[in-house]
């Protein structure tokens, strides 16, 4: 089976974080190098810095914001492995004639095929960071580790969104655009 990484078309500008966003602080009580930020805090709020924009946005933190019309899109074609959220919409350079939505991935893969070359490099007992190599090989889905789900992530890498065949051909079928699609295993 085909799966590819879904990220953002660079035609188009991040989407910018509203000044109030914030972030939980994770802080280690053993290692000071491990302090870090945790998980984004309440409704992603967000400033559009472009008059243009595509079905797809994107933060610079590879955050996925949808448009109603992919919504719709993925609903209708019961598509799995992720769960939508408002977005906050503080200043637009455009005029916005439909909602914003934060796609947020559920799907799991596991761990990704020992082909891969990932591999667990550093585990603190204290404060829970986990840090992971590189990928040598792409990032090749291990189908028995992997949940089925049409959208989602492997371990080690939760920033990087994968997709099966069926949605990338949503959304080529339907001329989506602010998304680019490579293959998974060609990842560098």
């Amino acid at each position: 089976m085909n799966f590819y990484h879904m990220w953002n078309d660079h035609r188009f500008k991040h989407i910018d974080y509203a000044l109030d966003t914030d972030w939980k602080s994770i802080k280690c009580p053993r290692y000071k190098g491990h302090q870090r930020n945790g998980d984004r805090v309440g409704t992603l709020k967000i400033d559009i810095p472009s008059k243009t924009t595509g079905d797809f946005l994107w933060t610079f933190l590879s955050e996925c914001i949808i448009t109603d019309k992919i919504a719709k899109i993925l609903h209708e074609n019961k598509i799995t492995g992720y769960k939508l959220k408002p977005v906050e919409v503080n200043k637009a350079k455009i005029k916005l004639s439909y909602k914003l939505w934060e796609f947020t991935v559920t799907g799991k893969g596991g761990d990704a095929d020992k082909k891969s070359g990932i591999s667990l490099k550093e585990k603190c007992d204290y404060c829970g960071l986990k840090i992971y190599s590189g990928f040598k090989h792409g990032i090749i889905v291990n189908e028995r580790t992997w949940d089925g789900s049409d959208v989602f992530t492997v371990v080690g890498y939760p920033r990087i969104i994968l997709v099966a065949e069926k949605v990338k051909e949503l959304i080529i079928s339907n001329e989506l655009t602010g998304a680019r699609l490579i293959p998974s295993n060609e990842l560098k």
